[in-house]
């Protein structure tokens, strides 16, 4: 923890920058998806459920393994086998 509040003070102007900009632009993005009515929140577009599913099982694999394995399911490597979470 105190390496990552450490992380935040020497970088406090970029991490600003970048959240204030990268998060507008995501919540821009994701209150045009989500169109919410009386009978509950429906989606633009048909893959849109889909496509968060499969980033947050790719994302996972930043949260849960080590950085020396982070590239080993990497579909670009050509020797790296492509196991998938779901």
């Amino acid at each position: 923890m105190k390496v990552l509040l450490r992380i935040y003070y020497d970088h406090r102007q970029s991490l600003l920058l970048l959240l204030g900009t990268w998060g507008t632009f995501f919540i821009v993005l994701f209150l045009r998806t989500l169109k919410f009515t009386d009978r509950g929140v429906s989606v633009i577009q048909n893959s849109v459920w889909s496509d968060w599913a499969l980033h947050l099982g790719m994302a996972s694999t930043f949260a849960y393994k080590a950085p020396q394995y982070w590239f080993s399911y990497h579909p670009s490597m050509q020797t790296a086998s492509l196991p998938t979470d779901f």
